[in-house]
């Protein structure tokens, strides 16, 4: 699947490592049918003309069967569809710069704890400030800094840590999406605040909910407002309780052991040692051309002539291998390779998809292994050198444990005979000339088999 995001940038080949290919023989091998099925991959000697399986060649490419490669009069002259086989450019050994093994991980939202709010003082005005923006870093495409506040008036009584809580808690999530959607107040913000509370019994623990709970927001308008715990949310909790071993100590002794659990901060009467928590929650992305890897959001906040614990248990990660990134770094390499301003699918603009052979889907899990190199072409006037990567797709797994405790394991799916062959490979080519390894990726281990 060779993709080059502009006639004079990298060319970046996708090989979706689903099976193994055959180990022995050649992948040309009559005139109807290749020697390879759809999504299986392999090593062949690319200086062989019938391109014989070989990982021991100074020369090679990754090849990857097709729909087509078993019914070889259905491809489309024209270039449309799917090919006969996707394959990489040819890298020689001693011309690999370096390879890169990422594997499948989950997203997390951003969690920032806010708790120990003293200096209280009955003639004075509190207000918090908060501030939220994309993880995205450019303001051309990044998501606008939001700024909004709440205030406690110095004319209510003097508040208290939990009645202080207890009231931004009420506050803040007016302008929460979350709330929004459901009560029609309005909120629009991808964020909620959750106020959590002691408990001593652990059923009630952050630790043990599951993706069967919904846990409390607040209660607006009469209507309480719950968020159902999805697998996201699931693992950022996981990721919290190992921050802050607190919210849920471990061993648990029912009536001895204090943890945390989640309240309606609107109603319940919070202890002196409850907390809130803010969670950054995904944008939305835009329906009419999606092309903006980046939903991730961070939000800050500051107080007033308070003292106050703020603590980021969580950072915002957009995670590793999930199916629309790499559909989207996929079809970002699409036409300008394949079409042009001059030759472009009759029925759209060159930069359309819809002529694109589609091996990846949006809820797809995916592990990545890269790999940089450098190809030599000679010409009249010398030796061109051109930079190129291939990156291998592997499939991935994920499961989903019984609570928040456990959280969320991955795998990937081995395809043992090709992952072999390229890690003997990339082996010989670093003993010619030494490789980068990044990521997880080791000259004895550049794939996941």
């Amino acid at each position: 699947m060779r993709k080059n995001s502009a006639q004079t940038g990298q060319i970046v080949d996708f090989i979706y490592a689903k099976t193994d290919a055959p180990s022995t023989g050649n992948l040309i091998s009559s005139p109807s049918a290749h020697n390879i099925t759809e999504y299986e991959a392999g090593i062949v000697d690319a200086k062989s003309p019938t391109l014989a399986y070989d990982n021991t060649a100074d020369a090679i490419q990754i090849v990857q069967g097709t729909p087509n490669s078993t019914s070889l009069y259905d491809v489309d002259p024209f270039g449309t569809g799917y090919p006969d086989v996707e394959k990489s450019g040819i890298l020689k050994k001693g011309n690999v710069l370096s390879v890169s093994k990422y594997e499948y991980a989950l997203p997390t939202y951003q969690v920032v704890q806010l708790d120990t709010l003293a200096g209280f003082d009955a003639d004075t005005t509190y207000q918090m400030v908060v501030t939220m923006q994309s993880t995205r870093g450019d303001i051309t495409y990044g998501m606008n800094k939001e700024v909004f506040s709440v205030s406690y008036d110095k004319s209510l009584a003097t508040p208290t840590h939990s009645t202080m809580l207890s009231h931004l808690v009420t506050e803040l999530n007016k302008f929460s999406k979350t709330v929004g959607n459901v009560t029609g107040t309005g909120g629009t913000k991808p964020f909620m605040v959750l106020a959590i509370d002691t408990t001593t019994t652990e059923a009630e623990t952050i630790g043990k909910l599951d993706t069967t709970d919904s846990i409390p927001v607040g209660t607006y308008n009469g209507i309480a407002v719950t968020y159902k715990v999805d697998k996201n949310l699931l693992h950022t909790l996981n990721q919290a309780i190992d921050a802050d071993s607190t919210l849920y100590p471990t061993p648990f002794t029912d009536g001895s052991t204090t943890g945390y659990k989640v309240v309606d901060g609107t109603t319940a009467t919070l202890s002196s040692a409850a907390r809130l928590l803010f969670v950054s929650l995904d944008e939305t992305p835009v329906l009419a051309f999606d092309d903006i890897m980046e939903v991730k959001t961070k939000v800050d906040f500051g107080i007033n002539d308070l003292t106050y614990n703020k603590t980021e248990l969580v950072e915002p990660f957009e995670g590793t291998g999930l199916g629309r990134q790499v559909l989207l770094w996929y079809r970002s390499k699409a036409k300008l390779q394949k079409f042009n301003m001059q030759n472009h699918p009759i029925h759209g603009e060159f930069f359309i998809n819809q002529d694109l052979p589609e091996y990846f889907t949006t809820d797809g899990k995916y592990s990545l292994t890269i790999i940089d190199y450098i190809d030599t072409v000679d010409t009249i006037n010398g030796t061109s050198t051109h930079p190129k990567q291939v990156v291998i797709v592997h499939d991935a797994t994920e499961t989903v444990g019984a609570d928040a405790f456990t959280g969320v394991s991955v795998a990937t799916t081995a395809t043992a005979n090709f992952e072999n062959q390229l890690t003997a490979w990339i082996a010989a080519s670093d003993g010619v000339k030494t490789i980068d390894f990044l990521g997880t990726a080791t000259v004895s281990n550049v794939t996941f088999g």
